[in-house]
């Protein structure tokens, strides 16, 4: 995936769940990093079915236990 950004190509990630989270994150923090050099650096766009992706959810659920 990293020679794939770092030919400036756009990627799609399919799925909201914890593993395409965290992919979509990388992949776009590492095309931000490589456009501020002046190199290629592609669009990285996350594709879910669900209405928010799970870490979102997760986090929101953590703060309702930490609160009561």
């Amino acid at each position: 995936m990293k020679k794939i950004v770092d030919s400036g190509a756009d990627v799609a990630i399919v799925g909201g769940g914890f593993l395409g989270s965290e992919l979509a994150c990388a992949l776009a923090h590492r095309a931000q990093e490589r456009a501020k050099n002046g190199k290629p650096g592609g669009k990285i766009t996350q594709i879910m079915h669900e209405s928010g992706n799970d870490l979102i959810f997760i986090l929101k659920r953590l703060l309702i236990v930490v609160l009561c």
